[in-house]
């Protein structure tokens, strides 16, 4: 009796919908006369969301890389593209909504379960199973280049599709899925993400990378992955090498530490082309007042010798950074005082052996004129 009670409860739960297979089905295949037939014939809903994936029949044929099923669904069907898909603890918990989990547990527990959730932070990967990911992101993560460009063409019409919000849960950009990716599809997708409007040089929020490793941007992020491609690419559109993460780590800083720290040879590449086509500055400085050509220096033994020629040539050329810590400012404070002192006392010796010299022109002048 307590079974079926349970069971009738879950179907009446306003929280879950109809579901039509066939729909996602045509979706993901581009069907696109039974995808017209279901959606504006059949009563069933577009927006609908699939039991299992969490995904709406535009985010599965986003996924699918099913064009002119995303064609049909946003601009014959009116597909809404702001509804994400949900993934992690709803997946796990049959697909049901938190109000539907709560009946498997006792309030006691569920109570847990939601501080739980909340209190952890958002970068935390536990947190993002909770939270979503939007088509822009879907196109990103497969390397959709056609889909981006539908979602562009959507969002200039309608606005409701942002080329550039970022994510939920770990606040990244849809470009920065992108960096994931190694083929050229991922690539060709970035590119028209950016002349879409995507901001190339977009920086997480303060806290949500906050290890010294952590990349802050999407050029960073190919960085970490020693993504050539991405790199090249964002580099060639507007993507700066200089912006520091939380830390004051450049590009090239963060090349160095996985270099260093992972063993990771691939970044003898990545540091080339950042100082050599990507206008990285080896003088900048990160929050502990370290140029990445100081760090180079000190790891020498590590560095090859042709990478840290590259390297030195650069920070001979570049800007420097003149930054210093409160104590070296205190130390070229006095080193300034005792230079004036030592100015102004060197001055009234001068002055005083001018006027001698004086005195003594004047006396041998007067003996002339005596004689």
């Amino acid at each position: 009796m307590k079974n079926f009670l349970f069971i009738f409860s879950l179907l009446l739960s306003p929280t879950l919908s109809v579901y039509s297979p066939q729909g996602h089905a045509a979706a993901r295949s581009s069907r696109i006369d039974d995808l017209r037939k279901i959606y504006s014939h059949g009563g069933v809903d577009v927006n609908e969301v699939e039991p299992g994936s969490g995904q709406t029949p535009l985010m599965a044929a986003v996924l699918s890389g099913a064009t002119e099923s995303v064609k049909v669904l946003l601009l014959e069907l009116n597909a809404d593209p702001t509804i994400p898909e949900k993934d992690g603890y709803v997946r796990c918990h049959c697909y049901l909504s938190s109000s539907s989990f709560q009946l498997f547990l006792s309030s006691s527990l569920y109570e847990i379960y939601s501080s739980l959730i909340s209190s952890l932070p958002s970068y935390s990967p536990l947190s993002l199973f909770e939270k979503q990911q939007t088509p822009p992101h879907g196109a990103g993560f497969q390397g959709r280049a056609d889909v981006a460009k539908l979602l562009i063409e959507r969002d200039r019409e309608k606005g409701d599709c942002p080329i550039d919000a970022p994510h939920k849960g770990d606040q990244m950009t849809p470009l920065w899925r992108t960096t994931w990716g190694r083929e050229r599809r991922h690539v060709d997708t970035g590119k028209i993400m950016i002349e879409g409007g995507a901001n190339p040089n977009y920086l997480l929020p303060s806290g949500v990378a906050p290890n010294l490793g952590d990349p802050a941007t999407p050029l960073q992020s190919a960085v970490q992955r020693s993504n050539m491609m991405s790199l090249e690419m964002l580099c060639a559109h507007g993507g700066s090498s200089n912006i520091p993460n939380v830390h004051g780590q450049t590009a090239l800083h963060l090349s160095l530490y996985y270099y260093i720290t992972r063993a990771d040879r691939s970044q003898e590449n990545i540091m080339k082309y950042l100082v050599e086509h990507c206008g990285a500055n080896p003088n900048l400085k990160n929050n502990k007042l370290k140029s990445s050509y100081q760090i180079a220096r000190e790891e020498n033994s590590f560095i090859p010798d042709y990478l840290m020629d590259i390297i030195t040539t650069s920070a001979r050329i570049m800007p420097s950074d003149r930054r210093t810590s409160n104590e070296d400012g205190q130390k070229k404070k006095k080193k300034t005082k005792k230079k004036k002192k030592k100015k102004k006392k060197n001055s009234r010796k001068n002055k005083k052996g001018n006027e001698r010299e004086e005195k003594e022109e004047e006396e041998e002048d007067i003996e002339t004129v005596e004689l």
